[in-house]
């Protein structure tokens, strides 16, 4: 594979100048003076290179549920066998996006009494123990106090269990009082995307500028499975591609891989030299963006106050 040109995406003295306008102007405590002073003397291209590899993978469990049943009629027993949990055709909402999924298996469902209420639909309330109510605290369980019939039962010394309303159960919420179950094994499908990245850098750059800035991509690739980019120019792409394709092969044991991308992107970087009085020095302008790195700006200042 023949190297990519960063001069094809080269940049100019009026773009430098530009950029570092836009960069001076996003740092409220650098002063704007220097860039009248400046002299551009040299503007070397090189390039930086961003390596991903993605693998979409899929992975299936099964597990009972359950839900009311209400009597509906249904086809039982069920009319075939079961299949496996591979054996589920299920497709992904989309490719190379986190999903999951749950999906009943077919021919698996059966009818049981509720296992909570052991099939009567109703549970003994707690609140009460069943006794549908309590003695009244307030006339001590008389039903008089000394102006009258007691207010807060009636009379009956008596006081009803607002749970139950006073029958001493309660609807079984598993079933919702319809006494069976329809049992079924559900299938879990979980979808996860697998990325690593790897940055390949010559100029000085930090890694994680390189990462977010954009450039030109110079490869994209999507297969069932990938090869390493052993071809590729730069050596160290050829050994991270390869790493980590050999990675991804063996990571996800309890996943089937469904698909696998890779990507390398090459960033422009411009390394600036330049000179301002009796000093000089160099920046950098990367990405297509036009983004600045000019740590030794000569007028910044932290105090808060505004430089001219």
């Amino acid at each position: 594979m023949e190297r990519p040109l960063a001069q094809s995406v080269g940049i100019c003295e009026d773009e430098v100048k530009e950029a570092l306008a836009k960069f001076v102007d996003d740092h409220c405590c650098y002063g704007k003076g220097p860039l009248n002073e400046i002299i551009i003397e040299d503007i070397t291209m090189k390039s930086s290179f961003k390596y991903t590899l993605e693998s979409f993978t899929e992975r299936r469990k099964t597990a009972w549920n359950y839900q009311p049943y209400d009597g509906v009629f249904m086809n039982m027993p069920p009319s075939g066998v079961a299949p496996g949990p591979w054996d589920v055709a299920v497709s992904p909402p989309k490719m190379f996006e986190k999903c999951k999924q749950k999906i009943e298996v077919p021919n698996t469902s059966v009818i049981k009494y509720c296992h909570k209420c052991t099939g009567k639909g109703k549970l003994r309330c707690t609140m009460c123990n069943g006794d549908g109510g309590s003695r009244c605290t307030f006339c001590d369980g008389t039903g008089n106090r000394e102006t009258g019939s007691c207010f807060h039962c009636s009379g009956t010394g008596f006081k009803r269990c607002l749970t139950c309303q006073g029958h001493g159960h309660v609807k079984c919420n598993t079933c919702k009082g319809f006494k069976m179950l329809r049992c079924f094994i559900e299938l879990n499908v979980h979808w996860t995307n697998h990325v690593d990245q790897f940055v390949s850098d010559e100029t000085g750059l930090s890694e994680s500028l390189i990462q977010s800035a954009s450039g030109a991509v110079v490869v994209d690739e999507r297969y069932p499975r990938v090869y390493p980019l052993l071809q590729f120019y730069d050596m160290r792409i050829q050994n991270a591609s390869k790493e980590l394709v050999e990675k991804h092969a063996t990571s996800f044991p309890n996943e089937r891989i469904l698909e696998q991308r890779q990507r390398v992107i090459m960033i422009p970087v411009a390394v600036v030299h330049y000179k301002h009085r009796e000093s000089s020095g160099f920046f950098f302008v990367y990405g297509t963006e036009h983004k600045v790195c000019f740590d030794d700006y000569p007028a910044k200042c932290c105090c808060g106050c505004t430089i001219l």
